[in-house]
């Protein structure tokens, strides 16, 4: 049987009602699901509740796989769009405000100022993917890495930040010039697949 779009809809409802929560992972499992539905035949509420809860744990392992395969893929992502001429332009842009700061400030006030607009950045990244997985149910499963990410650059700058004070104005300028450009990334690339998949069942 040739399914609807109403159809494939109600196959997207029952996958979230399962746990498959990424809006990516769910809608490869939709075309699994509705292709092994219109192989048979018969009522179609009565075959889809019959594939779910009979599938359910295979299910389940399928998007537990298919979350770190997508999650290693949206850092490639991330590569691809920091290789556009836009963001190395950022990147100079970026690398050009801090050097300008560091004229006059000392390297360790400079840093602060690069790292506030990190954590602007980055909480705007985590909010709206916190929004999405929680209110909209909906979200790109790459954003749950990219949130992780953040943390960890989070972290990592609160214990480097008088290291590289003591570093050099080059390697201030630098780290934050490339965590914000990174972070700029990041979000670019989550609402690029975030678009992509929610154009196909929402």
């Amino acid at each position: 049987m040739k399914l609807t779009p109403e159809q494939i809809t109600e196959i997207d409802k029952a996958l979230g009602k399962i746990g498959i929560a990424y809006l990516d992972i769910r809608c490869e499992l939709t075309d699994h699901v509705a292709t092994q539905l219109e192989a048979g035949g018969g009522d179609f509420e009565a075959e889809l509740n019959r594939y779910i809860k009979e599938n359910k744990k295979s299910l389940r392992r399928t998007n537990r796989k298919m979350f770190f395969a997508t999650s290693a893929g949206a850092y490639a992502e991330v590569f691809k769009t920091l290789t556009r001429p836009g963001f190395l332009i950022a990147f100079i842009a970026f690398f050009g405000l801090m050097q300008l700061l560091l004229q006059f400030m000392v390297a360790e006030n400079a840093g602060r100022i690069g790292f506030f607009i990190f954590c602007i950045v980055s909480l705007y990244l985590s909010v709206k993917y916190l929004f999405r997985a929680f209110y909209t149910r909906r979200s790109y499963s790459g954003a749950v890495g990219f949130s992780i990410f953040s943390l960890v650059i989070l972290y990592t700058t609160l214990y480097a930040g008088d290291w590289l004070a003591e570093s050099g104005n080059l390697a201030v300028s630098v780290y934050y010039a490339l965590i914000n450009t990174v972070t700029f990334a990041m979000i670019a690339t989550s609402e690029k697949q975030y678009k992509l998949y929610k154009s196909r069942y929402v």
